[in-house]
């Protein structure tokens, strides 16, 4: 990370500058990045969709480097839309948001540590903010020890909060039977019609005869205004019920789901 350093409270940095404690420590707000949903890790491994309706995440990874450098605390860092302010969290649903299923597909690049290239510990603060904000500002500050730094971030991060994405299936390719202990090809075409890029995030498990709780999921990154496919393979019956394909299971039902919709396939089974 590089950029200026400043000292003192109360002056305003660009995203990638870097603030000096009293104590020698260096605060830095390395970026920001907006998600409309995020992964979430239900017990012990399943995947589940944290994707409330009227809301969207804002993401900042920070760092805290040098002498007398503490661990982040999250709730020592606020963001500000417009002069509203919310409170920094590393948890949203059940899941620490630096963890690699919740934010696939991010730019940010991590050692298995959790450290940059400089050595700097990194963490990932979260907010969850109103979906439909058209902000003219938005900021990052952090304040401890009577100490304040805040960072601005531009109108290309405004414009964007106030314009997210707008996932749109536009189709599901998949054969018309299936046979048993057999994986199958499947396929999936998603537009966003919204104003910014996003990161499709969808799990696609078995939903009758037999409700899968570990399902395949899959994440796409979209620029706004274009289509993107995806392609895998899904099987009946799911890998943690071998016992699941009983002679009187005549069909199975799929069900995409995106947390902000559903759709559904059924396939007959293959004799």
């Amino acid at each position: 990370m590089t950029g200026c350093l400043s000292r003192g409270s109360g002056g305003s940095l660009a995203v990638g500058d870097s603030f000096r404690t009293a104590a020698g420590a260096t605060v830095t707000v390395a970026d920001i990045r907006l998600r409309r949903t995020l992964f979430d890790m239900a017990f012990p491994d399943a995947v589940v969709l944290l994707a409330p309706p009227e809301s969207q995440f804002v993401l900042v990874t920070v760092s805290l480097d040098g002498r007398n450098a503490l661990v982040p605390d999250p709730s020592s860092f606020g963001l500000s839309i417009d002069g509203a302010g919310w409170t920094g969290s590393t948890r949203l649903g059940g899941t620490n948001i630096d963890h690699r299923l919740s934010t696939p597909n991010d730019a940010v690049h991590r050692t298995p540590s959790g450290a940059d290239e400089r050595g700097d510990d990194l963490a990932t603060v979260g907010f969850t903010v109103p979906v439909d904000v058209e902000p003219d500002q938005v900021s990052v500050a952090w304040e401890r020890d009577g100490q304040t730094a805040r960072w601005i971030g531009d109108d290309g991060l405004a414009d964007a909060l106030g314009s997210p994405p707008d996932f749109r299936v536009e189709a599901i390719d998949h054969p018309d039977a299936f046979a048993c202990d057999e994986r199958f090809d499947v396929s999936v075409t998603v537009a966003n019609d919204g104003g910014r890029a996003g990161v499709f995030q969808a799990v696609f498990p078995a939903v009758e005869p037999i409700d899968e709780g570990h399902p395949d999921s899959f994440a796409e990154r979209i620029p706004s205004g274009e289509s993107k496919t995806w392609t895998g393979s899904l099987e009946f019956p799911p890998h943690l019920h071998p016992d699941g394909c009983d002679d009187d299971v005549q069909s199975a039902t799929f069900e995409l789901d995106w947390g902000l919709g559903t759709r559904a396939i059924t396939l007959e089974r293959r004799t």
